[in-house]
């Protein structure tokens, strides 16, 4: 004999879609071990970007600057390091090289006085 026909189940569509309940903990409880202490005492506390900074602890950006630096000054420019600049002169005045020339050749070497003595020996 042929198998009887069974027809499949009528069909029936999937429950709608309910999330889970938000888990919350019980404030009495929240980070605490059965005995009421912390439940890890050693431990530090999560880091939290939301936090309020607690008062009176320094926060932000540091205090601007006081003040720029000088400007610079070339050589024989009348103020700040000059005293530098006239201990140079008076090394290449004591090899016999003009004073005006010392100071033009210092000032095309940003103050190097290798380089200006390697200038004037060269006669450039």
């Amino acid at each position: 004999p042929a198998p009887a026909y069974n027809p499949a189940p009528a069909y029936q569509p999937a429950p709608a879609y309910q999330p889970a309940p938000a888990y919350q903990t019980p404030a009495s409880s929240a980070g605490s071990s059965a005995e009421g202490g912390p439940a890890f005492p050693g431990a530090t506390p999560a880091y939290d970007p939301y936090a309020q900074p607690v008062q009176g602890t320094a926060q932000g950006a540091p205090p601007p600057y006081s003040a720029a630096p000088p400007p610079y000054s070339p050589v024989g420019g009348g103020g700040g390091g000059g005293g530098q600049d006239e201990a140079k002169i008076g090394r290449l005045m004591e090899m016999g090289f003009e004073r005006s020339a010392i100071v033009a050749a210092l000032a095309n070497y940003n103050g190097d006085e290798q380089s200006a003595l390697n200038s004037l020996l060269s006669g450039t």
